[in-house]
């Protein structure tokens, strides 16, 4: 019996920084600029000002930086990260805005994850969808610095566990709220 199941996809992007290989990532293959730049800063390789030319060549994203040519060293275990902001939440935006949590794709696939930006006021400013919830994260910080959104006057949501590597990449970003 033939049968047809929708899945949802993910495949190799390469991600380069100053010409040489940062990493490899498993990923869905849409938003793959926002990708790059979210992975690098959430792991404190680069601050969004310092990024002055992104290229995108099928999966390869390079990124290209005004600081002088460097191997990345990865943060310490023990790393202590600290988001500068005074930006308050009130009650009501942060409940209103779980409507953002669930997406077509999820429901068609039940195979993705979802993060969402959301502003003080409860308004969505940026929701990505996909395969990994590391990678939606990424994806939403990429989006919002590409955008040109105060990142220190949003939260996140975000689907699945969130272990402390998923909110230290969420303060390196300088989100004040998970």
């Amino acid at each position: 019996e033939e049968t047809e199941v929708l899945l949802a996809k993910e495949c190799p992007v390469k991600i380069f920084l100053d010409g040489n290989v940062f990493t490899t990532l498993f990923a869905s293959p849409l938003e793959l600029k926002e990708l790059a730049v979210g992975h690098l800063i959430t792991e404190g390789a680069v601050k969004f000002s310092e990024i002055t030319e992104i290229e995108t060549i099928n999966n390869e994203i390079h990124v290209l930086t005004k600081k002088e040519s460097q191997p990345f060293q990865n943060k310490e275990s023990d790393e202590q990260v600290f988001v500068n902001s005074d930006t308050i939440f009130e009650p009501e935006a942060i409940f209103a805005s779980t409507a953002y949590l669930e997406s077509d794709i999820y429901r068609l696939t039940r195979g993705t994850h979802l993060a969402a930006l959301v502003d003080q006021e409860g308004k969505l400013a940026a929701q990505i969808v996909d395969v990994g919830r590391h990678n939606a994260v990424d994806k939403a910080v990429g989006a919002a610095f590409l955008q040109g959104l105060d990142i220190s006057k949003h939260y996140i949501l975000s689907t699945g566990r969130q272990p402390a590597y998923m909110v230290t990449k969420a303060a390196r970003a300088g989100i004040p709220l998970i």
